[in-house]
């Protein structure tokens, strides 16, 4: 939902998220729900008053920032094992 916020630079509503994710609606409208209890999702009613338009809120933001921080992590502890078994291969290979 970030990066659909930040390439509108507006709020998105329900069935924008549900086409971006690939969800349908109902799976989408509990997905929301359950952020929205948890308070990492803002909401309002559009202008006219059909679709909800949806934000992040600041605990849904440091949510974000923190996964971010975990996938980065995991991702350099992956490059570091993956270059300890090309060592290992290599080192296979040429031991023969």
């Amino acid at each position: 939902m970030d990066r659909l916020v930040r390439e509108k630079e507006d709020a998105v509503s329900q069935l924008e998220l549900a086409a971006r994710t690939e969800m349908d609606a109902n799976t989408t409208s509990a997905v929301v729900s359950k952020l929205m209890k948890k308070g990492l999702v803002n909401f309002d009613l559009d202008a006219w008053g059909v679709a909800y338009r949806l934000l992040l809120s600041d605990a849904g933001e440091a949510a974000l920032a923190t996964g971010r921080q975990v996938v980065l992590q995991a991702a350099e502890v992956l490059r570091a094992a993956q270059g300890l078994w090309q060592d290992r291969m290599t080192e296979h290979a040429r031991d023969g």
